[in-house]
């Protein structure tokens, strides 16, 4: 697993301009929580996800293959869920710019069509639980 080294004030440190993990293989976990409306519990579900910042990532979870990739002129990640068949919104984009893949990721209709997501994505550096 790729090692992500920060500076003192919390910053990815850079090689070449680029995120340190950028050129090598990482690995993301992702913490997938679907949310059933009519049935007051949720399904909570653990995989990970495997690629580079470059290139995207990929990794089967719930109901199929789900990926991650930068989207370089919306300036944000973007996952799609397979379940759904949309793509989520990503918070993994942080105010200053730097494109780092963890974050909350949810459906893209919501707020627009409900006021809730259909489900949650929580993606770490760091292995979860």
């Amino acid at each position: 697993m790729a090692v992500i080294k920060l500076n003192s004030g919390g910053q990815v440190i850079l090689r070449g301009g680029l995120p340190s993990c950028t050129c090598c293989g990482l690995t993301l976990y992702v913490e997938h929580i679907e949310y059933y409306l009519i049935h007051p519990s949720s399904v909570v579900s653990y995989f990970t996800m495997t690629g580079t910042v470059g290139a995207g990532f990929t990794g089967t979870g719930p109901g199929g293959t789900f990926t991650l990739v930068y989207n370089i002129g919306a300036g944000e990640w973007v996952m799609t869920d397979p379940v759904y068949g949309i793509s989520a919104i990503g918070l993994g984009v942080r105010p200053d710019g730097r494109a780092e893949p963890a974050g909350s990721y949810w459906d893209a209709d919501v707020f627009t069509v409900r006021p809730y997501p259909d489900y949650v994505a929580y993606v770490s550096l760091t292995p979860l639980p």
